[in-house]
């Protein structure tokens, strides 16, 4: 297995970045969120606590966007890199996007409904080893959820080990990998929420703060799925166990590193005390 030491790239980087008896994640384990299962309902509960998150410049426009988790009535999770201004320099300000496609946003022939950002706290660890350690942040918006959308449940548990388990993932990334080629439209296959299936590699507890994704997962995330949920399923329990951070892949002729490889998800539960005494603070 590869060490985490590697050179990681950022997978925001894009040109403009219940019960099981309901059906709780769906059931389609073929399903990927590269060559995969786009969604079109909601009409599971993992799929409808999921939202866009667009990170806006000065002028209000967005030079690009990352996934969240809507995980209070106004709270998401999301991965730190993705409010880092030293990754995004524009970046001024975000909102929320309730919508399955970044099209919604913009033209679509029913507007999604957005919701301002108000507040994002990145955690006070993030990066520290350089490694995109501590990948995790909490936003704040403005306004109520909307129907059709619902808050997810976050994991707890800090000695539960996942290792060797399958997640379901959920993204807005890119739906198909990288060609390589030079001049590649970045933007190609980008913005629409796909669902699938990740296994977690047998090392979990290597360390406390993230874990890694084994390449032969039939899913793989890539640019724009920064920030997007893991869920874990068993029985009736229904969780969010990670948020997707980065990937390790070989680098391509343009520059891009390959999403068909290693990739690496901030673990929640030991930072769930953190999230919600920064939820209590701001909202109280």
């Amino acid at each position: 297995m590869k060490s985490c030491s590697l050179l990681i790239t950022l997978l925001l980087t894009l040109s403009a970045c219940q019960p099981a008896p309901q059906n709780a994640v769906g059931t389609d384990d073929s399903a990927a969120v590269i060559g995969g299962q786009p969604i079109q309902k909601r009409n599971t509960l993992a799929a409808r606590s999921v939202v866009l998150l667009e990170l806006l410049d000065a002028d209000g426009f967005s030079p690009t966007f990352c996934t969240a988790t809507l995980v209070g009535p106004n709270t998401i999770l999301t991965a730190a890199h993705c409010f880092d201004k030293k990754l995004i320099k524009s970046f001024v300000s975000f909102r929320v996007v309730f919508a399955n496609s970044i099209s919604d946003s913009l033209i679509g022939s029913k507007p999604a409904e957005i919701r301002a950002g108000v507040f994002y706290k990145n955690h006070p660890e993030y990066n520290s080893t350089g490694e995109y350690d501590h990948d995790i942040a909490v936003g704040i918006f403005k306004g109520s959820i909307p129907s059709g959308f619902a808050i997810m449940a976050m994991d707890t548990d800090k000695i539960a080990n996942y290792g060797g388990k399958n997640l379901y993932v959920y993204g807005y990334g890119k739906s198909r990998n990288y060609t390589g080629k030079l001049n590649e439209d970045l933007r190609a296959h980008t913005g629409v929420l796909n669902r699938g299936v990740l296994k977690v590699t047998p090392s979990y507890t290597q360390h406390e703060d993230r874990y890694l994704i084994v390449p032969e997962s039939q899913a793989h995330i890539c640019q724009g799925d920064s920030g997007g949920p893991q869920f874990y399923q068993s029985g009736e329990v229904l969780k969010i166990v990670g948020v997707t951070s980065a990937n390790m892949g070989p680098v391509l002729p343009n520059g891009r590193q390959s999403c068909t490889a290693w990739s690496q998800a901030t673990k929640v539960a030991p930072f769930y005390t953190w999230i919600k005494s920064i939820e209590k603070k701001v909202l109280q």
